[in-house]
């Protein structure tokens, strides 16, 4: 699933909905165990043009500590909680 979410993210670069093909497929690789990459698709900067940056940041810290990168995903999880109207503050500091 995650290669046809970022197949379709190149027909509008630098645009929210590039970030969110990407944060779709970063979270698709989440979901398969597929840390690494699922780090590589959740730090693209177009998902910084969405309005679910703290949902990236949460998944970033989730995806860091499946790669035993403790200190990454405590900021990671701090910043999904800095988020202005963050929907993520309980489980990020949990």
């Amino acid at each position: 699933m995650a290669p046809r979410l970022i197949a379709g993210a190149p027909a509008d670069p630098a645009s929210a909905a590039s970030g969110l093909a990407h944060l779709a497929a970063g979270l698709s690789l989440l979901d398969s165990r597929r840390h690494a990459e699922a780090v590589a698709e959740l730090s693209h900067p177009d998902i910084q043009r969405t309005l679910l940056r703290d949902q990236a940041f949460y998944a970033m810290g989730r995806a860091q500590e499946g790669l035993a990168q403790g200190e990454a995903a405590a900021r990671s999880f701090l910043a999904a909680a800095a988020e202005p109207a963050s929907g993520v503050v309980c489980p990020a500091l949990t």
